[in-house]
């Protein structure tokens, strides 16, 4: 059995399944946030 503290750990949006679930965002309030991402893509020279 969880705890109510590792229940609280678990992602609203994915399901006991695991799977993804739609989830209501409609009375979330807007906020501003900021994402920073970074990638690479390697390939040979003829590719580019």
């Amino acid at each position: 059995m969880a705890s109510s503290a590792d229940e609280s750990k678990r992602l609203s949006h994915i399901g006991a399944d695991g799977e993804a679930r739609m989830v209501d965002v409609s009375d979330k309030a807007a906020t501003d946030r900021i994402a920073i991402a970074e990638g690479r893509v390697r390939m040979s020279a003829s590719t580019l």
